[in-house]
């Protein structure tokens, strides 16, 4: 079939199941014979959905909810990812300070990505990560030289259907510390109300004053700050 938005040409085959409802990512190989690595496919959304007794399936060229998430917030290494233990698997790159989403070759098989980490095409270590496993993994320890050793922090957590993975070395846990120590700025909110004389009349249908209330010098105060709130009258 052919991509609406971007008028490329992509076969797929499977890779859904219409046994329940909600979001699929989807990764489409290009028709194109000249389109290699990551530019050999293009990323989908496929959203099942009931519509009174019948199932629909929507889909869209944009990859809204993607099945992955990968952050690379490291200074220098290069991430070189790929399902495991799936044939012919696709590897796509990310470069230091990018954000990707990432469709699984074959949603049928263990989530399980291969990482590979890279600095100047030299590789550094591996590792394979499974994403359903929520939260922190033990340190990966690289050596860009014998002076330069550093360690890889890896972390998985969940936002709605997609899965967030991000890779941090140790400078971007130090900047993450620093900003969380970082005081936050207070947004303060301060009311004055002063009236020398304010009259109430209260009157029946003939009309007739039932009754008259007089305040004088009234002063409101109204302060707010962050959580805090203050009335004073």
């Amino acid at each position: 079939g052919q991509s609406a938005g971007s008028g490329q040409e992509a076969g797929w085959s499977s890779g859904v199941s219409l046994l329940s409802l909600g979001y699929s990512s989807l990764k489409l190989p290009k028709c194109s014979e000249t389109s290699t690595g990551a530019d050999g496919f293009i990323n989908v959304t496929a959203h099942a959905l009931m519509q009174g007794n019948s199932m629909m399936l929507v889909m869209k060229d944009r990859n809204e909810k993607p099945a992955l998430l990968v952050k690379n917030e490291t200074r220098s290494v290069t991430i070189a990812m790929k399902q495991a233990d799936v044939k012919d698997a696709k590897e796509e790159t990310i470069q230091a300070g990018e954000v990707n989403d990432y469709s699984w070759d074959d949603p049928h098989m263990p989530p399980i990505l291969h990482l590979r980490f890279c600095l100047n095409s030299l590789e550094l270590s591996r590792f394979d990560c499974n994403v359903d496993r929520l939260g922190r993994f033990p340190p990966i320890t690289i050596q860009h030289n014998p002076l330069d050793v550093t360690q890889l922090h890896l972390s998985v957590h969940a936002d709605g259907p997609t899965k967030i993975l991000k890779i941090q070395d140790e400078k971007a846990i130090e900047d993450s510390k620093l900003k969380a120590k970082r005081p936050k700025r207070i947004i303060a909110n301060h009311f004055i109300i002063s009236l020398s004389r304010i009259g109430i009349s209260i009157i029946d249908s003939i009309p007739s004053e039932l009754i008259y209330l007089s305040l004088h010098d009234l002063n409101l105060k109204y302060v707010e700050a962050g959580d805090c709130r203050i009335v004073d009258l």
